[in-house]
């Protein structure tokens, strides 16, 4: 059973996919539009060890991209997609 989940979601201000294995060898990619955001979410991937793509589209103000990610949410939302009863 291959651990993988993909979530979107789509407001007025930006379009964000989230993609993620669990079981992967460590490739991560971001294109948030902020950097240092972009930085954080690939080291995550890369040291936790599962492949990770995050792409966020839209205005450039970077607070409706961030608000595009509500606390807990995006981990909350892949968890239940890879069937496991307790989010981290």
């Amino acid at each position: 059973m291959s651990r993988t989940a993909t979530i979107s979601r789509a407001t007025n201000e930006t379009d964000l996919t989230v993609e993620l294995a669990l079981d992967g060898s460590g490739n991560a990619v971001a294109d948030t539009g902020i950097p240092f955001f972009d930085h954080m979410l690939q080291q995550l991937g890369k040291h936790a060890g599962f492949d990770l793509s995050v792409t966020c589209k839209g205005e450039f103000d970077r607070h409706p991209s961030l608000g595009s990610l509500p606390p807990g949410a995006p981990p909350t939302e892949l968890a239940l997609l890879l069937n496991d009863p307790e989010p981290a």
